[in-house]
């Protein structure tokens, strides 16, 4: 088992996208597409250290196209999900932000999931109130701007 390593300020960390729902006239919307936070979840990133750079994100995003296509064809549906690209951002921009009720996001490193695998969590101050619908909704609005940037990529027909 590889163990848990500390994600120091400077690391970059990539979120990638995939096939996103909002995306008008070629303008992808990151805000609602790129963190969901299902049921409370953590969501994925990728650590660039271990990943070769953003040339290697592309590289692995392109691998989980090819696998999710196979998995809907498998499943009888269009092969339709595409990786569309990476948006990055520097782990201390992510875990330095609170809102004004102490909440925000913490930062682990996931090993076990891929040694590039790191999540990103809800996270809160000792004796902050709960987190309510509403600063979940802020801190997911100021996560996709701090990933506002995204490094687009098509992928090969076969990869």
């Amino acid at each position: 088992m590889i163990p848990r390593e500390i994600i120091g300020n400077d690391e970059l960390l990539s979120r990638q996208v995939f096939h996103p729902p909002m995306f008008p006239d070629g303008v992808l919307l990151l805000v609602r597409a790129l963190f969901e936070f299902p049921g409370g979840q953590c969501e994925s990133l990728v650590w660039h250290r271990y990943a070769a750079g953003l040339d290697g994100i592309h590289r692995m995003g392109c691998e989980r196209q090819t696998e999710l296509r196979q998995r809907q064809l498998s499943a009888g549906r269009n092969a339709d999900k595409t990786y569309v690209g990476a948006a990055t951002a520097r782990a201390v921009d992510i875990t330095q932000y609170r809102n004004p009720n102490g909440h925000g996001f913490s930062l682990c490193h996931e090993p076990a999931e891929g040694i590039h695998h790191v999540h990103v969590c809800y996270d809160s101050v000792p004796g902050s109130q709960p987190m309510t619908r509403g600063d979940k909704g802020e801190i997911k609005l100021k996560l996709a701007e701090i990933f506002h940037a995204l490094s687009r990529h098509v992928c090969p027909d076969e990869v």
